[in-house]
């Protein structure tokens, strides 16, 4: 039976009590979670008095998941980090992530495992224009079935702000230049990661207050 979302919703009276929502029988079941735009998640649960919650993470079905950072004027630097692990090659092995070129990806600290992160590229993260659309120079890559680039799995920083809570000053020799008439005011972009292709695993996303 097909139950819509926006018919689901419970409101709380008093302890122990809701009203709303979907009376379902305790035991063995499975559950189907379907959205335009999402892929279909098909999973067994096993409903019990102690266990009554389920949390539904929902993917896009283009192949992509983006995480967009956005904060106010402080703190000055914040930095996303994408950090896969446990991540399975279509071989049933370790994923073999390369960076741009097909470098050995480099991190804080010698012997880490890779990630994506600021320091991932030595000229720092910007979009080269090596196709359309541009290729983020910090990004991972693994290799895909058949060799076609289209579908590698890949994790990018798109976007690094690093001009967050400075007013722009209208000078084209700083790095705030911007037109006159936008001087005084502060752009406060965001940080961006994509993740496309996923493989199976775990890819765990980190913010740090650099």
């Amino acid at each position: 039976e097909v139950l819509p979302v926006d018919r689901a919703q419970l409101s709380y009276q008093y302890a122990g009590n809701y009203l709303g929502g979907y009376q379902v029988f305790a035991g063995a079941g499975s559950v189907q979670v379907r959205a335009g735009g999402y892929l279909t998640n098909n999973f067994a649960v096993n409903l019990q008095p102690s266990n009554r919650y389920l949390q539904v993470f929902a993917l896009p079905s283009d192949g992509q998941t983006r995480v967009v950072l956005t904060w106010g004027n402080e703190p000055y630097d914040l930095d996303l980090y994408v950090v896969p692990v446990n991540v399975v090659s279509f071989d049933k092995k370790a994923a073999k992530w390369k960076q741009m070129f097909g470098q050995e990806p480099t991190t804080d600290q010698e012997g880490q495992d890779p990630y994506v992160y600021w320091g991932l590229y030595k000229d720092g993260c910007t979009c080269e224009p090596y196709n359309i659309p541009c290729i983020p120079t910090c990004h991972l890559s693994a290799p895909s079935m058949g060799g076609d680039s289209t579908y590698a799995p890949r994790l990018s920083l798109d976007r690094e702000d690093l001009t967050h809570g400075m007013p722009f000053v209208g000078d084209q020799r700083s790095p705030t230049a911007h037109a006159s008439n936008l001087k005084g005011l502060v752009g406060n972009g965001a940080e961006t990661v994509t993740l496309r292709n996923m493989l199976p695993g775990t890819y765990h996303i980190y913010v740090n207050a650099y």
